[in-house]
């Protein structure tokens, strides 16, 4: 009975701020810091007048309305949302762009040397993180070690472009920070709003539970907290409301006296109760279960709940229920293991269950208390032998419910992201990313269940995280090969060498394919596997399999290395001509065209006829483009379309190249298919024999 036996020691931090708050001066109600106003109308009973009797407590006949089931969302008909779709609704494009421009107009406040950073290289530098944090590589700079290659690393991002960016990384201008601040989060509270703001989307379940969490730290912090006995025990605390799967639906992070708290909470409750009644705010009425452990307990949060519709239940501290006349440890002791004693007030409305197993456990509740017992097993050291043992509903129920917090807390640690730095910054921007990770593998999970998919097929949270981060580095991005960096050896340099050392043979290494997201995110092309034994053509329509456009989206890197290399000036002067770029944007959408033609005349499928009505249409499709081209509608060329709208100094007007190409194009084929022309009228006679006039059959030359 760990769980229930774990004293929390900060008593004596809990005193004194009790004590200071009962010195606190009055404030207005616009200087509260949360938007509910004061308890109205509520009546709570002092401690001197809390009264026990011991009666069984009143069965309660609980009609808890429903809780409304949201279902997933699904790509097609049996493919769930990848991770990046479950991360961007706590992080999305428009939160990276916030970080991306207070990174630069941070790093411009310091006068450095600065490249400005952009959404792509950002995700990539979070995306990196994630990959730290499964590895756990004891130095950073490893990851950069040619020995290890680790290519993910190397290939996306300079070592040094790496710490720059976690030097300059942050999500607020620091000038416009209030000297009157009195929030000690503020350089990071945008990282957790966004966080706040999901949670509070969600559809809370059931079963809800509060408890501590330690966001580890060593540094130097004024608000650094040290709790005995938990895994990270230096840290940042934070009050964390989760449900029975470990979800997180929300959490306050505790700062002293400047926490977020209404003053009048916690004058009537102190600092537990305070941090309840805080977090169940988002709690709907007669809707939940809401279960804590002692630090929080009071009788009137119990009071308070029980008005709100709110079923709890606790440990508690007997200190603060007006020392109940509960059995001693001694008189239960000698009645055995599973011996139960039951007191409720004297409105009926809280009961106190002591339960005796190895030790005793107090429990409180406002709606149930020894209940339907059931039976457990436990060790008997006399005898020798496990025995059975009652215990009581309500010990059953919390020990059900009451691990949310550390669930979620657990989940977090196993894969947290690597970080040494004396900047308590960073240490909660990237918590606040564990969290959004983790609750996001939580929603997957639950949408897994809900869609009936086997196990077998469900990301554990090691691949989600590792899929996400590869989503966060390739998904929008353009990969080019990278240059081989140093000199190349000459082959005169070998000669005199002496012969290598015998090397073994390497085995072939799998080909690695992206992932869907990657593959569909419009940037680039990449082939799908299928189970035929040759290559086959791609299937896929909105294929255009044409060198010229991979060059045409990659224009702006072929530029920048060519000035970079002070290379090829005449073909640079033709990269940075507008005129240029429209009419290899017309010559692109013209290729389109003819490529789906070509697609479409091949295949053993395709007869004569089917391939004259194919080639007539194109004509007439020609013709209608150079109707349109001598009108300046450009609607059929969407590359050109696009280009037009980037190039300001572009007249709307289309060139007479491109007018002149279409004619051309046009006059080829009208060359080209000069025998469809002499053979038309047999071509259309075995395309519909019925339709040809008897009397004119003599001017077809087949038999018949």
């Amino acid at each position: 009975m760990e769980e229930f036996n774990a004293e929390h020691l900060e008593e004596v931090e809990l005193d004194q701020f009790e004590e200071n708050v009962n010195n606190i001066e009055q404030v207005n109600e616009n200087d509260l810091s949360t938007p509910h106003s004061p308890i109205d109308n509520l009546k709570l009973t002092e401690k001197k007048d809390i009264k026990w009797q011991r009666s069984p407590f009143p069965n309660l006949n609980l009609n808890l309305q429903p809780i409304d089931d949201i279902q997933p969302e699904v790509i097609g008909s049996d493919m769930i949302d990848p991770p990046i779709k479950y991360f961007s609704k706590y992080y999305s494009d428009v939160d990276f762009q916030l970080m991306v421009q207070y990174t630069n107009m941070y790093a411009l406040q310091k006068g450095k040397t600065w490249k400005n950073t952009d959404i792509k290289e950002i995700k990539i530098f979070i995306g990196l993180h994630i990959i730290m944090g499964c590895t756990k590589f004891p130095r950073i700079r490893m990851y950069w070690n040619l020995v290890l290659k680790m290519n993910v690393f190397v290939e996306n991002m300079n070592r040094n472009r790496f710490f720059t960016l976690r030097t300059n990384f942050h999500v607020i201008d620091n000038l416009k920070i209030n000297k009157n601040n009195k929030d000690k989060f503020v350089k990071v509270r945008p990282m957790f709003d966004c966080l706040k703001r999901r949670c509070g989307q969600l559809n809370i379940e059931k079963n809800v539970s509060i408890d501590e969490q330690m966001i580890p730290f060593k540094g130097q912090l004024n608000i650094k907290q040290y709790m005995k006995g938990k895994p990270c025990p230096w840290g940042i605390k934070n009050f964390v409301m989760c449900g029975a799967s470990g979800l997180m639906y929300n959490f306050v992070l505790y700062q002293g006296k400047a926490t977020e708290f209404d003053q009048h909470f916690l004058k009537q409750f102190g600092l537990g109760g305070t941090v309840v009644l805080t977090l169940v705010q988002t709690l709907e009425i007669n809707k939940h279960f809401l279960f804590f452990d002692n630090y929080f307990s009071g009788y009137n949060l119990m009071e308070r709940l029980t008005q709100k519709q709110i079923y709890a239940i606790s440990t508690i501290r007997e200190n603060r229920f007006a020392k109940p006349p509960l059995l001693n440890d001694k008189i239960m002791a000698s009645k055995g293991q599973g011996t139960t004693d039951e007191i409720t007030n004297i409105e009926n409305t809280i009961t106190l269950v002591k339960w005796y197993d190895n030790k005793s456990v107090n429990m409180c509740s406002n709606f149930i208390a020894s209940g339907i017992p059931d039976t457990v097993q436990r060790w008997n050291k006399k005898e020798k032998k496990y025995v059975s043992v009652e215990r009581p509903e309500i010990i059953k129920l919390y020990n059900q419910s009451m691990g949310g917090v550390d669930k979620y807390d657990q989940l977090i640690s196993y894969y947290r992201i690597f970080l040494k730095s004396k900047k308590w910054t960073l240490r909660m921007v990237f918590h606040a990313v564990d969290m959004a990770i983790t609750n996001s593998w939580l929603e997957y999970y639950l949408d897994c269940k809900n869609l009936n998919i086997p196990n077998k097929d469900r990301m554990d949270l090691l691949e989600f995280r590792l899929r996400l981060a590869d989503n966060l580095i390739n998904v929008g991005n353009v990969n080019t090969p990278k240059r081989q960096r140093g000199r190349p050896r000459e082959d005169s340099s070998l000669e005199n060498s002496p012969s290598p050392s015998p090397t073994r043979a390497k085995y072939n290494s799998r080909e690695v394919r992206p992932f869907y997201e990657t593959k569909t995110d419009h940037i680039g092309h990449y082939p799908a596997s299928d189970d035929n034994n040759e290559a086959t053509r791609c299937k896929n329509t909105n294929c255009k399999g044409e060198i010229l456009k991979h060059f045409f989206l990659l224009r702006r890197e072929v530029l920048q290395f060519l000035v970079e290399k002070q290379a090829m000036p005449d073909e640079r002067d033709l990269l940075e001509s507008e005129s240029w770029l429209c009419n290899l944007a017309f010559l692109i959408d013209i290729t389109q065209h003819l490529n789906i033609l070509k697609r479409k005349l091949q295949g053993k499928d395709c007869l004569l006829p089917i391939m004259f009505n194919l080639v007539y249409e194109f004509k007439a499709k020609l013709s209608l483009f150079l109707t349109n081209s001598t009108r300046n509608n450009i609607d059929h060329f969407p590359t050109l379309v696009d280009i037009r709208g980037q190039l300001e100094n572009t007249s709307p007007d289309i060139s007479k190249y491109q007018i002149t190409q279409i004619q051309l194009l046009l006059q080829s084929f009208e060359n080209r298919f000069q025998d469809f022309e002499k053979d038309k009228n047999n071509i259309l006679f075995f395309m519909n024999p019925f339709s040809i006039i008897f009397s004119e059959i003599q001017k077809y030359s087949c038999n018949i």
